[in-house]
């Protein structure tokens, strides 16, 4: 997935951009609402938080981690997908073709999704299993 982040998104005539130039660029150029910017203006911190993710697990806090990733894999597929749209929307007037980077960004998060759901699923919160569910009699 965060390979995808640095793969072209967009590509017009010789000029290929990532996503990290594209959000770049929409911070600049764009006169956006608050909250459009403010995820383009994250999106370089993308790879700190997951490496943040993968240290809460290291760190043996399965649940956090779990639900850090999927909100992350959330964000970072939903920002792929309008990549997509933006590409394939533009592809008629100006780009030379569909591009790897949004496609394999979110199978990626998708994939991801799953697992962390599977964490989740699998780990139950912290404290549960001091208190046990009420028995019936």
């Amino acid at each position: 997935m965060l390979v995808g982040t640095f793969l072209p998104w967009l590509r017009s005539g010789r000029i290929s951009r990532n996503s990290y130039e594209l959000a770049g660029v929409g911070v600049r150029r764009l006169q956006a609402a608050d909250w459009v910017e403010a995820p383009l203006r994250a999106w370089p911190y993308l790879g700190l938080l997951w490496a943040v993710a993968v240290v809460v697990m290291i760190l043996g806090r399965p649940w956090i981690a779990g639900w850090l990733a999927a909100v992350l894999a959330g964000l970072t597929g939903l920002v792929a997908l309008g990549g997509l749209v933006l590409v394939v929307r533009l592809d008629s007037v100006m780009l030379s073709g569909l591009l790897i980077g949004p496609l394999l960004t979110a199978a990626g998060a998708g994939v991801v999704l799953i697992a962390s759901v599977a964490i989740l699923r699998r780990n139950s919160p912290p404290g549960a299993a001091n208190h046990p569910p009420d028995s019936v009699g």
